[in-house]
């Protein structure tokens, strides 16, 4: 059975293990796999589980998208 991920925000990677999530502050991120995302946008999701909205392994990034309106027609579930 598949997660319920109902928490959802854009991001923007902005280098390695860095990103600016939707209130503009920058945060760290990081994977399970130790492998950073591209630089672009992202749409996160994190499961009704997780205790706290962070950016870990908790967390599917969906992306990247070179453009925020990709990112926000993605989150609003439209696509281009």
């Amino acid at each position: 059975m598949e997660p319920d991920y109902d928490e959802v925000e854009l991001v923007h990677v902005i280098k390695p293990f860095r990103l600016v999530d939707a209130e503009s502050y920058e945060r760290a991120y990081w994977r399970r796999d130790g492998v950073a995302l591209a630089a672009g946008y992202y749409v996160v999701s994190w499961p009704s589980r997780a205790a706290k909205r962070a950016f870990n392994e908790d967390a599917i990034f969906r992306g990247p998208f070179r453009e925020r309106a990709e990112a926000l027609d993605n989150l609003a579930g439209n696509t281009r």
